[in-house]
């Protein structure tokens, strides 16, 4: 090996080490993150009268009795399609 190769091993290196420590401050810098985590939403039990076949959840979602869904009260999801159509073949 010569020169040039210790110097570019060198520099991996130096380069791998600081993702490393990125990473690791990433984590802990944000001690809540489990706390958003999309598996800690809960279903918010509604009288199922009063809710006409809704369902909420704790992060702002409900789902249709349709089966559409809306996130803070923007549809966005159609089981029926993208756009709320059926996709028609000719």
């Amino acid at each position: 090996m010569n020169s040039s190769d210790y110097i570019i091993l060198g520099l991996a290196a130096a380069v791998l080490g600081y993702v490393v420590y990125r990473q690791k401050t990433a984590i802990v810098a944000d001690p809540n993150i489990n706390k958003r985590a999309p598996y800690n939403v809960q279903e918010i039990q509604v009288d199922p009268e009063a809710a006409n076949g809704w369902k909420y959840y704790t992060d702002g979602t409900a789902i249709g009795p349709d089966g559409k869904y809306y996130y803070q009260g923007v549809q966005v999801y159609d089981p029926n399609g993208m756009y709320g159509q059926v996709a028609q073949v000719a």
